[in-house]
């Protein structure tokens, strides 16, 4: 039996024993080390061990790497995050016959994932289906999120470092480019390119400062590739790579992929988006709009529902105007603009359980919620409009006067009523279009994005919050490859 040994590349043989640890068997082989199965002795449990190829310069920017990869998933008490359990070295071997010593070798054990990298899988059963990929996703952002809350940004999300174990629970593996908030400028220097490039957000590729947000990118180039069967942009080379996701719009996937429900294509691309600030704002906006996605689990709000929240919303606006007035208007305006940016709801759809949202899921962001609510008051801007037309701009500024000097606000409540049941033609006229739009979204939902759907629905069968498990063939995975 052997007690040390290793040299640069060259394999472990089963048997060699050091530290607590015994090499079992190769798993894989990646750009910072190999991998191997391992047996703890000490523990009696199986374990996967990665070792670092040997580099010239004891102590350089590889090993600080494999280390600071080690530390910062032992930092990461997650259950969606490969565990790590020692650091070592491996004793440094004499010269064989003609050679040279070989020099010690780092090394870390970690958890072994029984099962395979989403890659592998994908590579054996081809495109996956769309809520077992949706279940997926659900828990690689638990386990981000988790990452991020300890205070790591992982830059290399792709399916060969998502290792999918037996029942279906997904594990992140590879923080060997994880960035801390507060990381050491000697590892990652600003202007330096990080990542893989099939998979690297725009923002990386430019060697930018990148955020939490750059794992999303990352999460969105590898649905996408479990969904269509291939990452959204190829190319000959890296360069060529990273031209394309700082420039090209992706592929729509539901060309690609028209099988896949239409919520959660939405998801998928604005997680493509090139700018972070037009992903999602946080991990727990993103689970929502995954959650969101599921097939049936959130209905669209129909006619009789919305109207009942506007009846209420305009009670709301004539109790306003009764008491401050013409400044109540614009009181109420500000209530539901930021109702809707902060909360997705005003008194009256809380009231009849019913949200609006981004129809990829996600909250309004503000600037779209206001142009929503002037978009709602399309009549008096029509009126408006249609006085400075025919009459010019006199006749307006007299109109306006003239309301203005009536001093009496029940004349404003009754104008506002008329305005609110004219706008039940635009909620009727988008319901008309649900013959060809199942969303039943209204005209102003069509122009500014959004979606009215009911907040009390019943989850899809065969989802979970905690994500779907699927049948995986019983090849092994381990923490890195």
């Amino acid at each position: 039996m052997r007690t040390s040994g290793g040299g640069e590349d060259a394999n472990l043989a089963p048997g060699t024993r050091f530290d607590h640890y015994e090499i079992e068997a190769e798993l894989g082989r990646g750009g910072m080390g190999t991998v191997y199965v391992g047996r703890d002795l000490s523990l009696e449990r199986k374990v996967a061990i990665k070792v670092l190829q040997t580099e010239s310069t004891p102590g350089g920017v590889r090993e600080q790497r494999f280390i600071r990869e080690a530390r910062a998933q032992a930092q990461l008490a997650s259950p969606r995050i490969v565990q790590i359990y020692f650091v070592g070295h491996i004793a440094a071997a004499p010269a064989e016959a003609g050679g040279t010593p070989r020099p010690p070798r780092l090394y870390f054990a970690m958890e072994l994932v029984e099962g395979a990298s989403l890659e592998a899988v994908v590579g054996e059963r081809g495109p996956l289906p769309p809520e077992e990929v949706r279940g997926h996703a659900i828990q690689i952002v638990e386990g981000l999120r988790d990452a991020f809350r300890a205070g790591f940004i992982h830059r290399d999300v792709k399916p060969s470092n998502l290792l999918l174990a037996e029942g279906g629970y997904v594990k992140i593996a590879d923080f060997g480019l994880a960035k801390s908030h507060d990381d050491d400028v000697g590892l990652t220097q600003d202007g330096a390119i990080v990542g893989s490039p099939l998979y690297m957000a725009p923002e990386q590729c430019r060697g930018a400062e990148v955020d939490f947000r750059a794992d999303m990118y990352g999460l969105g180039c590898t649905l996408f590739h479990i969904l269509a069967g291939g990452p959204p942009f190829k190319g000959t080379n890296a360069l060529q790579l990273i031209a394309l996701h700082t420039t090209e719009k992706p592929p729509r996937l539901e060309k690609l992929a028209p099988h896949v429900d239409p919520a959660f294509t939405s998801v998928v691309h604005r997680l493509l988006a090139k700018e972070p600030a037009d992903r999602f704002a946080s991990h727990d906006d993103l689970l929502d709009a995954l959650h969101a996605a599921a097939p049936g689990s959130a209905p669209a709000a129909g006619f009789f529902t919305r109207g009942m929240a506007v009846g209420i919303d305009c009670v709301i606006a004539g109790i306003l105007i009764w008491a401050l007035g013409w400044p109540g208007i614009f009181v109420h305006l500000a209530y539901v603009t930021l109702g809707h940016w902060r909360f997705g709801q005003t008194v009256g759809k809380y009231l009849m359980r019913i949200r609006v949202s981004m129809t990829g899921g996600g909250r309004v962001p503000l600037g779209r919620a206001l142009l929503r609510t002037l978009l709602a008051l399309w009549y008096p801007f029509l009126l408006g409009a249609t006085i400075l037309w025919s009459q010019g701009w006199g006749s307006l500024i007299a109109t306006i006067e003239r309301l203005y000097a009536i001093g009496d606000s029940r004349t404003v409540v009754l104008g506002m009523v008329v305005n609110s049941a004219l706008l039940s033609v635009v909620f009727g006229a988008g319901l008309l279009l649900a013959a060809i739009i199942p969303t039943k979204r209204a005209v102003h939902d069509l122009i500014v994005g959004t979606q009215v759907t009911y907040t009390l629905a019943p989850v899809a069968s065969g989802s979970s919050r905690g994500g779907s498990p699927s049948s995986v063939g019983k090849s092994r995975g381990a923490g890195s490859r």
